[in-house]
């Protein structure tokens, strides 16, 4: 072969290695992404209208020179501190050009689709890191960015979305950083910088990056035999920056909790938010075609604590990649984060298909961890004993730093620190690959990956949908200063206040306050309430439910009646005589954010 042979030849390789890869990502963006007018339609409703109604308050409001701070519109009579809400006051304002240029549709849907790029470029260049070769490195970035965990945020949690495009990012800045020969510092201030985008976009990544940044940089340290006064530098220069650059949004959020008395969860709630020990090893419970298989291997309940599925196949073959890494140093960080974020995500006690695994032996433990966590933390270790089942539980590290860490139980939802072992993860499984010696048996590997996280084809529904008759006569028969009561039922005789994106999105339509809301955080008069409702079945039969009613000031009932369990609390409604059942308003034509009927109900003035 002639010199320019090879030159060609070379070029040729190089051009291949840079267009497959996209074209392959492309090829399952295509496939998965249904949304095809980004400037009228989204991929679901639910938290996405949250996040949509947020744009378009923050740029309404900024536009005319007025704080969006509070929106009096929900959990009345407090109102909204809008800084409380998951989607931060940065994110919203980050969206309004994009808002401006195309819309609320508009802004959403291509800062979802920046998102899977981002994430796909980063975990692209750190598998290339670690693996040479381009196809290993492409199935580990496309494995990452399409995982079922992931892509199920394109459903409402952009800043889930956003934030873990990022972790690959953060990963790469440390590794340039700890094998910098010199302006070391300048590597270390950018991860903090990506650390702080991370914070200001979802406050869950303090822990989880940090987590990323302790880890990764210790464990470089200690095998390069450092001084450990050059790991305390190193981490104090990420953590001064991220500190630094993320603290006006920090203490935005903090100063809006204290203001609107509302606290985090307690450890029996949210304990129920980490996951299941089999559901790590499977196929996404919403998968397209392994969803029976899924269901085979988890059968609990599909919320966070069955939804962390990483893959049977993509598990085996990380245990590949594992076996022939053991004895490599520059894989040691990739075991720790592995290690500490699957622990860290099974919450604070071992649970098999949501329930709590039982661990006679463990309570001397347990009751040691919960009078430290009742001493230090009294208003999250609520009783001074550990209650049932949580008593014999299996205890994880996690209860421990819940009980002793400042503020760890802020990051409520545990299962996902699945982000900070996800990384890692998915560059052992590139490595296993690499094992299969027969290139046609790695394509089939590598072919059965994909189609084991293969995800579900997105929706694709209108971006303003039609309000429902319901909030059409309250707009049109009622006074602009009746208040309102969202209420919604989780079984025949138990009434529940609804806390989700539709509530926060009706309030357009039918312009009245409600005392039901949107969020994470609880103002501490919807807390109370909530927790009444739960405490109390058959509430309209209780002496006490109409008059407490009334002192929220309540004047109309909306009683949303998304299953058959609403029907027999209706016919309580109508017995009860300080109540009048207006009327049941079928639900607009499909696809509706409410996609049932509504009853309207009306309090009768006391005698």
């Amino acid at each position: 072969m002639t010199q320019q042979q090879t030159h060609q030849h070379f070029h040729s390789n190089k051009v291949v290695e840079r267009v497959i890869p996209w074209a392959l990502f492309l090829g399952m963006l295509v496939w998965s992404w249904r949304v095809r007018d980004l400037f009228h339609s989204i991929p679901a409703y639910g938290d996405t209208l949250e996040i949509l109604w947020g744009m378009r308050w923050y740029a309404e409001q900024l536009s005319h020179f007025r704080s969006p701070a509070m929106f009096p519109l929900i959990f009345y009579p407090n109102g909204l501190n809008v800084a409380i809400l998951a989607h931060t006051p940065a994110t919203f304002i980050a969206l309004i050009p994009l808002y401006l240029i195309g819309g609320e549709a508009f802004a959403y849907n291509v800062a979802t689709l920046f998102s899977l790029f981002v994430a796909f470029a980063g975990m692209y260049r750190l598998a290339r890191k670690f693996n040479s070769a381009w196809i290993p490195a492409t199935l580990a970035a496309l494995l990452f960015t399409f995982w079922g965990y992931r892509w199920i945020r394109i459903g409402g949690h952009l800043h889930v979305m956003i934030s873990s495009a990022l972790l690959p990012w953060l990963v790469l800045m440390l590794e340039r950083a700890l094998n910098a020969s010199r302006r070391a510092h300048i590597w270390f201030a950018i991860a903090g910088a990506i650390w702080a985008a991370a914070i200001v976009n979802m406050y869950y990544f303090a822990w989880i990056d940090g987590i990323i940044i302790a880890t990764w940089t210790l464990v470089r340290v200690w095998h390069k035999n450092k001084r450990w006064s050059m790991f305390a530098k190193d981490i104090s220069i990420t953590s001064i920056t991220a500190l630094l650059l993320s603290a006006p949004v920090i203490i935005t959020f903090f100063r809006a909790k204290s203001a609107a008395g509302a606290s985090f969860h307690d450890v029996t709630w949210v304990n129920s938010w980490g996951a299941s020990v089999n559901s790590l090893p499977s196929p996404s419970v919403f998968h397209p075609y392994l969803n029976r298989f899924a269901h085979w291997i988890y059968h609990g309940p599909v919320d966070e604590s069955g939804v962390i599925n990483l893959g049977t196949l993509a598990f085996v073959v990380a245990f590949i990649g594992l076996l022939h890494t053991l004895h490599n140093r520059k894989w040691y960080p990739v075991y720790w984060l592995v290690a500490a974020g699957l622990t860290l995500a099974l919450g604070f006690t071992i649970r098999w298909n949501g329930n709590v695994v039982q661990c006679k032996l463990c309570q001397p433990v347990n009751q040691i961890i919960w009078q430290v966590g009742h001493f230090l933390k009294p208003e999250f270790f609520t009783t001074k004993a550990p209650p049932q089942p949580l008593d014999h539980a299996f205890p994880l590290p996690g209860l421990l730093l819940a009980a002793i860490v400042p503020l760890w139980e802020g990051a409520r939802t545990l299962s996902r620190y699945i982000f900070v072992a996800a990384t890692g993860f998915f560059l052992l499984v590139a490595q296993g690959i690499q094992r299969f010696k027969a290139p046609l048996l790695q394509v089939a590997i590598a072919a059965l990956l994909l189609f084991e996280v293969l995800p579900f084809r997105s929706g694709s529904v209108p971006a303003s949908p039609l309000p429902h008759p319901a909030f059409e006569w309250i707009n049109q028969n009622t006074l602009p200063e009746d208040t309102l009561i969202d209420l919604t039922a989780i079984s025949p005789d138990l009434l529940m206040l609804p806390i989700r994106g539709e509530i926060l999105w009706a309030t357009r339509y039918h312009e009245r306050a409600t005392v039901a809301g949107v969020g994470s955080y609880l103002p501490d008069c919807a807390d109370s309430l909530f927790d009444w409702l739960l405490q109390h079945p058959h509430a309209f039969q209780n002496p006490e439910f109409i008059p407490m009613l009334q002192r929220y000031q309540v004047d109309y009932i909306l009683l949303h009646m998304e299953r058959e369990d609403e029907g027999a609390i209706l016919d309580e409604a109508r017995d009860n005589k300080m109540v009048e059942v207006v009327d049941c308003f079928e639900p607009p034509p499909p696809p509706s954010p409410w996609s049932y009927p509504i009853c309207v109900m009306r309090i009768l003035p006391s005698e």
